[in-house]
């Protein structure tokens, strides 16, 4: 009777499924339509959808347009359609063949990454956001988003599997184009040490890879959130030019507001502990007092962790780092503050944001962070 049932239940799903897909195409092109016409746009723009797949469907773009603006806007207003996976975006300007377009789909990309048709010899430049000349990842709310170009099938896999296996196979949504001419010459041979550091990352970001460079974006409520996120991307993707594009922003509630003087604390004193030791320095006791009085105005938790550099033994630095982390956390309780307002964690060596190569580099790695919990929830 068991096994009947279960049967019947996969054949019933099977029938749903196949209802979907057949009315799927339909239900994506008329709501692509709907969505130029409410923008006042010609809707017949819009050919068609086809090749259902987990992530939705591929959307055909047909027609002439009389601006590269405006063939830009037309793919970007379709792509945050539910359900449109690709764009392949075959508007032409007056007097364009379409073979100077850039021939298979094009990224949906939504709002922040849109394509303008970077294939056209005679295209304005991409807009900053833009991740048609290269690869790109957007890391929002936990989930993970990959677009742009890639150079090869493997290592399209190699790269989504490597992320599935931080973020899961649902969050993270595929869109990427093979494109065999793609400058790789400085890429690592895999972004897994990269995709580590992101997922590491609370705050939404964004970071496009292209040729050699390197583009950061997203927002930030101080400047030392900003030095270590673009400490952290150079680290992980070592001989990149960096472009900082981050903005700062103003802290949004009391938790944020009290985040950022934490952060502005730390960006001029350290929390030093004496060579090799979790024992603190006056100097170090003096800083915590300050932090102590900053996280009174507050009830946020605070994640404290503890780094070092990479001299000695990983396993010294990972149980040094460990232990100063709790010194701290008891420091800060002997204070009066609460005990389980505080995580305390060590990271060792594993976590640089800077060269370890210099003293300089070293003497940034060997730091305490706090950072408020509450910021995995945003």
């Amino acid at each position: 009777m068991t096994r009947t049932l279960l049967l019947g239940l996969a054949a019933f799903l099977i029938l749903c499924l196949l209802c979907i897909s057949c009315h799927a195409p339909e239900i994506v092109t008329r709501n692509a339509r709907a969505a130029l016409e409410a923008e006042g746009l010609d809707p017949h723009l819009v050919v068609g959808a086809k090749n259902f797949g987990l992530y939705g469907l591929d959307l055909d773009l047909a027609g002439e347009v009389d601006s590269e603006a405006l063939r830009s806007r037309v793919q970007a207003l379709v792509s945050t359609v539910s359900g449109v996976r690709f764009v392949n975006n075959g508007l032409t300007l007056p007097g364009v063949d379409l073979e100077k377009h850039v021939s298979g789909g094009e990224p949906s990309g939504g709002s922040s990454a849109a394509s303008s048709g970077a294939g056209l010899e005679s295209a304005t430049p991409e807009p900053a956001t833009s991740a048609s000349e290269g690869l790109s990842f957007d890391a929002v709310d936990g989930k993970l988003r990959l677009a742009g170009r890639v150079p090869s099938e493997t290592f399209r896999n190699t790269l989504r599997e490597a992320a599935q296996k931080l973020w899961g196979e649902d969050p993270v949504v595929e869109g990427l184009i093979i494109d065999g001419e793609l400058d790789t010459r400085c890429w690592p041979a895999s972004f897994e040490a990269f995709l580590e550091a992101l997922k590491r990352q609370s705050r939404a970001v964004r970071v496009v890879v292209s040729g050699c460079k390197v583009r950061i974006e997203g927002d930030v409520i101080s400047d030392l959130e900003r030095q270590r996120l673009v400490g952290t991307f150079r680290t992980a993707l070592p001989g990149f030019e960096v472009e900082d594009l981050l903005k700062l922003r103003e802290g949004r509630n009391e938790e944020e507001r009290v985040q950022v003087s934490l952060d502005r604390l730390l960006t001029s004193e350290i929390v030093e502990f004496a060579t090799g030791s979790d024992r603190l320095t006056p100097r170090g006791r003096e800083v915590l007092d300050r932090i102590a009085e900053l996280l009174a105005s507050s009830q946020a938790r605070q994640q404290v962790s503890g780094h070092t550099d990479s001299s000695g033994a990983a396993a010294f630095n990972l149980d040094l780092s460990r232990r100063r982390a709790e010194r701290v956390k008891g420091y800060l309780v002997s204070k009066g503050l609460a005990a389980d307002r505080f995580e305390a964690v060590g990271f060792g060596e594993t976590q640089p944001i800077a060269d370890n190569s210099t003293a300089e580099g070293k003497k940034k790695n060997r730091r305490t962070e706090f950072r408020s919990l509450s910021d995995e929830k945003e």
